[in-house]
């Protein structure tokens, strides 16, 4: 069973389908407090889903959960050095809201990740970033991150401009 068949049978709930046998996987919960009380259920039912779906791949071992308080993202970069090590294949995340502190920093970290081999699941929307259908989803995403970029520094010009044309007029 391929990458994109095994997540389309997890997003429809049809675990068993989904069980793989051809290779172990190395699974990691990665969430951020703050970040999970907006996603549509609650962090504890968040946990356990992923921890269901874990447990119903005989082949999935469960690598921990990696938490982040806030702005915080000490686990998240643990999380990506562990998957730089191998030591992590698939990762979980209750929704994209757990990644978007920065649409930019979200996106480097999952091409980093996809560039590795490894997926992210986000359960609330149901993407898997490995799936090829997700790759519009991203573009989508580096189109946000640069207008974003765009806009700060428009007001970082708009501001300097202000500022100078204040210290003129305080100057007359």
């Amino acid at each position: 069973m391929e990458k994109d068949e095994i997540m389309e049978a997890v997003r429809n709930g049809e675990h068993q389908k989904a069980k793989l046998t051809d290779k172990e996987r190395n699974v990691a919960i990665y969430r951020r407090k703050e970040a999970s009380s907006y996603a549509g259920v609650g962090a504890d039912l968040n946990d356990e889903k992923m921890n269901e779906i874990i447990a119903q791949h005989s082949l999935w071992k469960h690598m921990g959960v990696y938490e982040d308080n806030g702005k915080s993202r000490e686990a998240l970069e643990r999380l990506i050095s562990d998957c730089r090590e191998g030591k992590v294949d698939i990762i979980l995340a209750p929704s994209m809201i757990n990644f978007l502190i920065g649409s930019e920093k979200m996106v480097n970290s999952i091409r980093e990740l996809k560039g590795l081999g490894v997926g992210v699941y986000f359960l609330e929307e149901g993407y898997y970033t490995l799936d090829k259908a997700f790759d519009l989803i991203i573009n989508i995403f580096i189109t946000v991150a640069e207008e974003e970029s765009r806009m700060k520094s428009n007001r970082r010009i708009y501001k300097t401009n202000n500022r100078y044309k204040e210290h003129q007029t305080d100057m007359m």
